[in-house]
């Protein structure tokens, strides 16, 4: 609320590097913001290619809102502000990005959301949407509370909901964040994942691993066999 409205006290002073002078303070948190919006627009505005065309890139919207580990969690904004601090935030990307003819926005909630009324609740709008998803580090874990095979078909019906609603919107979508990291996870997490994308109703057409080896690669001898099966599987396209 405080970026939306130009209130706050000053922020954003000091330095994370002991040889480098110290940042002076905004004088709010909307100061504060979109001098971080500046930077990076002016970072994807020198993203080209060979033949200096601009690079497609795709910008996440303020991820996992639904959980309050962040700052734009449900005990800091409303849904209403939410959208509005979203909608801002595109309009600035587009303005300031070649009129955002190569960006993408991405709308993805974490998990725990039961029905598509709940998942819908913070989306900004059709108009600066492209791509919806969720994320997921259940997929493959093993404990107390449910066996693997009953947190894959909670996932799976979720990824029927927003399949269905991608395709009543005309946008894409995915899993936007798995991984097989963790000492519940099962060395067959790749087969589970598997079976969720080849699901009837389900049509995402991509999944990321968050982007460290460990929530990619498997840690034991098994689930390394079960990943190349999955990688050999020829439905399956890999980045490089």
């Amino acid at each position: 609320r405080e970026i939306l409205e130009g209130t706050g006290a000053p922020c954003g002073a000091g330095k994370r590097d002991p040889k480098a002078p110290e940042t002076p303070a905004f004088p709010n948190p909307r100061a504060w913001y979109w001098a971080q919006v500046d930077k990076v627009t002016a970072f994807l505005n020198r993203l080209r290619d060979e033949s200096g065309n601009p690079i497609p890139c795709v910008v996440r919207f303020f991820h996992e809102m639904e959980d309050d580990w962040m700052w734009w969690g449900p005990k800091s904004v409303s849904p209403e502000d939410f959208r509005r601090f979203c909608r801002e935030t595109a309009e600035a990307f587009r303005r300031a990005v070649n009129g955002g003819r190569n960006l993408l926005f991405l709308y993805s909630p974490d998990r725990y959301w039961k029905d598509l009324d709940r998942y819908m609740t913070w989306y900004p709008g059709d108009d600066v949407t492209d791509i919806i998803g969720f994320d997921d580090y259940s997929i493959g874990v093993s404990n107390g509370t449910s066996t693997v095979e009953q947190k894959l078909e909670v996932t799976i019906g979720k990824m029927r909901l927003v399949s269905e609603e991608a395709r009543r919107r005309g946008k894409a979508c995915g899993l936007i964040e798995c991984g097989c990291y963790g000492p519940d996870v099962v060395d067959g997490f790749y087969s589970c994942l598997l079976k969720a994308l080849s699901s009837d109703g389900v049509r995402f057409s991509f999944f990321n691993t968050w982007g460290v080896t460990a929530y990619t690669v498997p840690a034991r001898p098994a689930g390394i066999e079960d990943w190349k099966r999955y990688l050999a599987d020829p439905r399956i396209l890999t980045a490089p």
